[in-house]
């Protein structure tokens, strides 16, 4: 095996090795960590810096302020830094490291692996310089320069260089934003056999240590209203706590039986408001106060709808009602506006793993026939630039607009590639019963196993469970 380099600068400096180096050529199709898929080919016409790192090296960390500085300073000229992480842990580990370095560059999911296969990447950092032909024009190993690094890129930049591709795109919260976008209510719901609601809440919580203590508290006060509008509280708030294990994660819900309720007399409301604990039980931070409707006291949970909520905005300046329930959209943007993946995990008996979508459907027909499809491929065809799906499952959209499903899938519905950890998955949107495809998400990489060859149980809330699903096919996935 040969023997890692050490660098030696003021001090010593230990490089974080990784093996033996193998040929190299560069290229990837990867998953960043908004969801999309990132390849280097998307970047000719501006020259790349590309860096190779993991959260558990220490030198990696320090090169990140600097790589921040060039972004921001060169970013307008035509470079694009792109961050290449090693790290096993995924999205879970690496999103809190990029949130809390204030990362301004996309960074990819890929592996050790790979890194090896298409870079000679033998220790870390290990930065190469990829110039707007796709040709590579330098590549250090070990810490390097901020003005060596200017030296290589600046003959490359110019004016009027081919813009950033949008995969490329990454959202930081300003310094002292509000943590808080978005909070609605999901009334009127039925899950596993009891009647309530659901609270959902999007919250950025990526730059805080959850093992330290992290907990989001909803605070319902039953408030009393009066013929001319104006309320007045009826009886003593009721506080509920939901643990946030996962800082990765930005979208929280938390179920409210009927009997979990404070008590309502007559026609009223709860004033609500939902806070962020850390260490000690310190408030980090409230939302704006939002209502909550009395479903169960008005007897309507004895008929549970799906989907039906209201929302609240928090961005821009303070909360405001977003129009009739149902009909709220971000202009400019897709009806996909995020898929990730949860697990594995065991639901109901069932091995399996969870899918969360947000979309908006608002301005679509639904008697068209819309549908949300969960499309499953080989893992090289889904690195390709365009890659096929080899089988498919199919949810009917039914609901006007939820904004966010959640869907289990059981190990007996997933392909044998995807099960045992070589495999790709990807959301798309379907119209129609041609189920022409209007849009996609990002691809999801599975090289881990989810289901280590196991077999699902076939029974789930006392009904069968098909196994095997056919392409195509508009049976539920079994999500709630």
């Amino acid at each position: 095996m040969k023997t890692p380099r050490i660098w030696l600068a003021a001090a010593l400096i230990a490089l974080c090795a990784l093996g033996a180096q193998p040929s190299w050529s560069m290229d990837f199709n990867r998953p960043t960590l908004e969801g999309q898929a990132l390849s280097l080919s998307q970047f000719r016409g501006r020259v790349v810096l590309l860096d190779f790192f993991a959260t558990w090296c220490g030198p990696c960390t320090q090169a990140m302020p600097k790589l921040r500085q060039l972004q921001s300073a060169y970013g307008h000229a035509g470079l694009s830094i792109v961050g290449y992480s090693v790290d096993s842990g995924g999205l879970e580990a690496v999103g809190p490291y990029a949130a809390r370095n204030r990362l301004n560059f996309p960074v990819v999911l890929g592996n050790a692996a790979e890194a090896k296969r298409i870079a000679g990447v033998t220790a870390l950092p290990t930065t190469v310089i990829i110039d707007p032909e796709g040709r590579v024009a330098a590549r250090f190993e070990g810490p390097v320069s901020k003005e060596r690094l200017i030296g290589v890129i600046k003959p490359y930049l110019r004016e009027g260089a081919a813009p950033a591709p949008p995969a490329a795109k990454v959202e930081l919260r300003a310094n002292g934003a509000n943590r808080f976008n978005r909070v609605w209510v999901t009334p009127n719901m039925l899950f596993q056999g009891q009647l309530g609601l659901f609270v959902h809440t999007v919250v950025d919580v990526s730059d805080l240590y959850t093992k330290q203590g992290l907990w989001l508290g909803i605070t319902m006060t039953p408030e009393t209203i009066a013929p001319d509008g104006s309320t007045r509280p009826q009886g003593p708030p009721v506080t509920k706590y939901q643990r946030v294990d996962e800082a990765w994660r930005k979208h929280f819900i938390l179920f409210l039986t009927c009997g979990q309720m404070p008590p309502m007399t007559g026609r009223g409301a709860y004033r609500s408001q939902i806070f962020l604990l850390g260490p000690g039980q310190k408030v980090i931070e409230r939302s704006e106060d939002f209502w909550i409707s009395d479903e169960c006291q008005t007897g309507a949970a004895g008929s549970p709808s799906q989907f039906e909520e209201a929302k609240m905005d928090f961005g821009g300046g303070g909360p405001r009602k977003t129009g009739m329930v149902g009909k709220w959209r971000w202009a400019g943007q897709d009806r996909l506006r995020g898929a990730w993946l949860t697990g594995p995990t065991v639901h109901q008996g069932r091995s399996g793993l969870f899918v969360h979508v947000e979309a908006d459907f608002s301005q679509d027909d639904l008697k068209r026939g819309l549908a949300l499809g969960l499309d499953f491929a080989g893992a090289a065809q889904g690195r390709s630039a365009t890659p096929r799906a080899e089988s498919r499952l199919v949810q009917l959209v039914e609901a006007d607009n939820p904004g966010y499903y959640i869907m289990f899938i059981g190990c007996d519905q997933l392909p044998a590639q995807v099960a045992g950890g070589d495999g790709a998955m990807w959301v798309s949107l379907l119209a129609g019963p041609e189920r022409q495809e209007l849009e996609r998400s990002g691809v999801f990489i599975i090289d881990e196993a989810i289901c280590d060859g196991r077999a699902a149980s076939q029974t789930s809330g006392g009904r069968q469970r098909r196994s095997g699903m056919a392409p195509g096919d508009d049976s539920p996935w079994g999500g709630f």
